[in-house]
């Protein structure tokens, strides 16, 4: 068997394209059909000063820790939604937000930074996530461009490694932890840990209830995603919890479950690669057939199987 002269057959580039067009399209400016979207907020309270808020439309998990001094975000949320989120966050937090801190560069998690900035807040991101939001990305596979992000936005305080923020009370200890992750969801990742409530932001890194989107075009690996899940979970064990970019917060039993459809899949397309098999012939196996059912259904799965195919043909 032989692979396809190119990277996409014309039914995987049409199964990718589905898989693209929802992720991506919240990296553009909201239009006015973005603006017929109405958030509705849920709150998923982790502390007594700590909670996960969504608004309903997919944009990314914000976390919210209220700390004497000042709040802290991790991600916050899209434009369309800032309005709703910044009235949550006020109506639970005694202390006004004095740093935010961005997971990656995706705009349905740093798009409603700008809001902050103006109120005096600090924001906080990768060293590389300025250079990727205000890059212009064309995938010609897709015909899709994304549009430089809004810099007001950006961070102004640069992650270059792993970084402790402290309380500034006299008796008190780490506020949160920030470690920079080497390229995985893409090559803007950073996760934040909250010490005190033992909680973990991953951000993208995992998504819950759906299959992971792996941002080949600004330098995202599988093979970075699964080495980070795995060391994420040779740290979560006992009453550690995890917030993942999108979905409920989870421990260590659903990440471990997380980590095997990974390497499972990566596998599979692997294996397909050294047979000498085509993508279409890869997809119609389909290699994600025993996860399907907890991430969107088995058009889910192949849409994630083609994304995967992507970029593992072409060595990563």
């Amino acid at each position: 068997m032989n692979r396809s002269s190119g990277i996409f057959g014309s039914a995987a580039r049409a199964s990718l394209a589905a898989f693209l067009v929802p992720c991506l399209l919240l990296s553009q400016p909201a239009g006015a059909d973005a603006q017929d979207r109405v958030p509705v907020i849920t709150v998923e309270e982790l502390a007594d000063d700590l909670w996960v808020i969504r608004d309903g439309l997919g944009s990314g998990n914000v976390l919210l820790y209220d700390v004497v001094g000042g709040a802290y975000l991790v991600d916050a949320g899209s434009p369309e939604s800032a309005a709703a989120i910044i009235a949550t966050v006020d109506s639970l937090a005694s202390n006004p937000v004095r740093t935010v801190i961005s997971t990656h560069y995706h705009e349905d998690h740093l798009g409603a930074n700008a809001w902050y900035a103006v109120r005096g807040a600090r924001v906080m991101g990768h060293e590389l996530l300025a250079a990727e939001a205000m890059r212009d990305t064309t995938i010609e596979e897709m015909r899709w461009e994304r549009h430089r992000a809004n810099p007001a936005s950006l961070p102004t305080v640069q992650v270059t490694g792993p970084s402790l923020i402290k309380s500034g009370q006299p008796d008190g200890g780490t506020v949160a932890a920030i470690q920079k992750l080497p390229p995985a969801h893409s090559r803007t990742d950073i996760a934040v840990l909250i010490p005190a409530a033992n909680v973990l932001h991953a951000g993208d890194l995992i998504e819950v209830g759906a299959y992971p989107f792996i941002d080949w075009w600004a330098g995202g690996s599988l093979r970075g995603m699964i080495e980070e899940v795995d060391h994420i979970l040779s740290w979560a064990q006992g009453d550690q919890r995890i917030v993942p970019g999108h979905g409920p917060v989870i421990g260590a039993a659903e990440l471990a479950d997380y980590l095997e459809m990974l390497v499972t899949i990566r596998d599979r397309a692997e294996a397909a690669i050294r047979r000498g098999d085509s993508e279409e012939e890869f997809l119609d196996s389909h290699p994600t057939r025993e996860f399907d059912a907890g991430r969107g259904g088995e058009a889910s799965g192949r849409r994630f199987a083609s994304l995967v195919w992507y970029g593992l043909s072409r060595g990563d």
